[in-house]
């Protein structure tokens, strides 16, 4: 039963007049409005396009070889964790090369270089393996790494 807008009465859902107080149409009804997606998105937008996802391995890889410079990062579309990775392992060289500098003369700054560098690239095989024995990584858009 529906009741009529005017007089509140029950009437039933398919009267056009109200039998008690002569409404016309007398049956409240909501007005619903629409909306087709498939005009509003665009499938060839960017940002609609198929995502490939990234693989675990070639992070590692790439954290392996070439992990000083962020590459793995990069790749993994985390910009501002590659730019930290990048600009954290340069400041830890200088600071290393101008307290060798300080401390033992121009003699002790190679060797001082090395060591860091050395002792950088062992973290970076480290961080390497990491990526690849954990299970639950994500990218930079949030998608697990195969």
């Amino acid at each position: 039963m529906a009741k009529c807008r005017n007089c509140h009465s029950n009437i039933d859902a398919n009267v056009k007049v109200c039998p008690v107080c002569g409404e016309i149409n007398p049956i409240r009804t909501k007005k619903v409005r629409t909306v087709d997606l498939t005009l509003t998105l665009d499938p060839l937008e960017p940002e609609h396009s198929t995502y490939k996802p990234k693989k675990k391995l070639t992070a590692s890889l790439l954290f392996i070889a070439v992990g000083f410079t962020g590459a793995a990062y990069f790749y993994l579309n985390d910009f501002k964790k590659g730019l930290s990775w990048l600009v954290g392992h340069v400041l830890i060289l200088l600071a290393s090369v101008v307290m060798a500098y300080i401390l033992g003369g121009k003699s002790a700054i190679l060797l001082t270089f090395l060591i860091t560098l050395g002792v950088l690239y062992v973290l970076n095989i480290i961080v390497g393996v990491l990526f690849l024995t954990k299970s639950d990584l994500k990218d930079g858009n949030g998608e697990f790494l195969q």
